[in-house]
């Protein structure tokens, strides 16, 4: 076990996410629920059950070695004249939970068709899931990783690429009514052709690579969070990166600045004729 403490001051106004915890937590008058917002005074909380201090820890550079009981079947050992078992009201695995039921939900998972947003508008259900190439938000601006993934991504079924006429790797635009982001197309043959997987935590530049950043607050980005809003989220898990939000998917306006930087402009269009090419498929001719 290892104290490390901080060898660089911060750049501008990045802060630990337990600095950032804990100072929402002092805005929303919570302090006393966050050891009085002394951060110290919470890893001394974590500390205490194994009898080491922190002032103990940080004197000790290399770290302080603890035996540590491994312990295995912890749910079967004897309790009382029974057995332990696990942490729920039963004791037991539950695949049907009575405190989902009492909080007003399914007891067990379901899924209807029904339930996938959607509409003539925005016909896709859009989601997201996390890249095997990045830490979340982190490490964009690491030429390694992004050799490997160097644009944000939004993935389809090859038949919904081709019902609108996306190919893999075109620029396309992932629109909800609430914010629009561009993204390149991936295939996934795995996916429903109702649903669309966009990547998040694109924000970074890559100097060495030559890639750009994207603004994070702005439409026409690449920050998965502008196309969200707050509704139809899991009213009691609130998880807003696997919820599915009803969106639209377009090809993007193409021009030269899109090797040097995300273009964000506008481009004054009139639509001057439009024409059916294909089965619920229509395409504008523009001056």
């Amino acid at each position: 076990m290892q104290y490390r403490p901080r060898l660089v001051e911060p750049l501008g106004e990045s802060r630990s996410d337990a600095e950032i915890a804990f100072a929402i937590a002092d805005e929303l008058g919570l302090s006393d629920q966050f050891f009085g917002g002394s951060i110290d005074a919470g890893r001394e909380h974590i500390l205490k059950p194994l009898g080491v201090t922190l002032e103990e820890l940080k004197a000790k550079p290399g770290g302080i070695n603890l035996p540590l009981e491994q312990r295995y079947l912890r749910y079967a050992e004897a309790k009382d004249g029974s057995v332990t078992g696990f942490k729920t009201e039963t004791g037991l695995v539950e695949l049907y939970s009575n405190v989902l039921l009492r909080q007003g939900e399914p007891p067990v998972p379901t899924f209807l068709e029904s339930d996938l947003p959607g509409n003539e508008e925005y016909p896709f259900a859009l989601t997201t899931t996390k890249t095997g190439y990045y830490c979340h938000s982190q490490h964009r601006n690491v030429p390694s990783p992004r050799k490997r993934e160097p644009d944000p991504s939004v993935f389809l079924s090859p038949e919904t690429a081709d019902e609108l006429l996306l190919d893999e790797g075109d620029w396309a635009d992932v629109v909800t009514g609430h914010g629009w982001i561009r993204m390149r197309v991936k295939y996934d043959n795995s996916l429903d052709r109702r649903v669309i997987r966009a990547s998040y935590g694109w924000w970074q530049g890559n100097s060495q690579r030559k890639l750009p950043g994207y603004d994070p607050f702005a439409n026409g980005g690449a920050n998965y969070n502008m196309p969200m809003n707050g509704k139809g989220l899991d009213r009691d898990l609130e998880r807003r990166h696997t919820g599915l939000f009803p969106a639209t998917l377009c090809q993007a306006i193409h021009d030269d600045r899109r090797g040097k930087g995300q273009f964000r402009g506008d481009l004054p269009v009139v639509s001057a004729t439009s024409r059916k090419i294909r089965a619920n498929f229509t395409t504008k001719i523009h001056d």
